[in-house]
C-alpha cells in the first residue's frame, strides 16, 4: 500500500511535527558507530525514543516505520528523499519532495526547524 501527498499535505504534517519545537536545532554528531544523527534517538519524558532529524520523523510519522532505535526498518542514513519514498512506498509530488529535501538541507546547516519550513516554502515557490 502506498500513500500519495502533495506539497500543502508535506508541509502541514511537517508543522505538525514541529509544533513547539520550531527554534529546535538539528544536532549534527555521529553516534559511536559513526551513524548520522538522524538514525541517533533518545527517550522523551514519557519513555518514547525520538530522533532528531525532521525528515527521518516525517517519514516515521507517515508511514509508521520505525526509523530511530534498535528495530530500524530502514536506515536513518537514507541520504536522499527519492530513497526514503521508496524504501517507504510514498509517493510525494515534486513541489512535496522538494520541500522536504529543502527542509532537510536547511536542518543540516544549522537552520532551526520553523526557519527551515519557512526557507524550503520559499525556495519550493520561489527558486529561491
Amino acid at each position: 500500500m502506498s500513500v500519495t501527498m502533495d506539497l500543502d499535505q508535506v508541509e502541514g504534517k511537517i508543522k505538525e511535527l514541529i509544533a513547539g519545537r520550531e527554534d529546535y536545532l538539528y544536532e549534527r554528531v555521529p553516534d559511536e558507530n559513526g551513524y548520522p544523527a538522524c538514525a541517533n534517538w533518545t527517550v522523551d519524558e514519557h519513555g518514547n525514543r525520538v530522533g532528531s532529524c525532521l525528515v527521518g520523523k516525517f517519514f516515521e510519522a507517515v508511514t509508521g516505520l520505525e526509523i530511530f532505535g534498535d528495530n530500524v526498518q530502514f536506515s536513518g542514513s537514507y541520504g536522499t528523499v527519492s530513497e526514503a519514498q521508496e524504501k517507504a512506498g510514498l509517493v510525494l509530488s515534486t513541489s512535496a519532495a522538494r520541500f522536504l529535501s529543502s527542509v532537510q538541507n536547511a536542518q543540516d546547516t544549522g537552520t532551526a526547524w520553523g526557519e527551515a519550513v519557512v526557507k524550503a516554502r520559499a525556495y519550493v515557490e520561489n527558486g529561491e
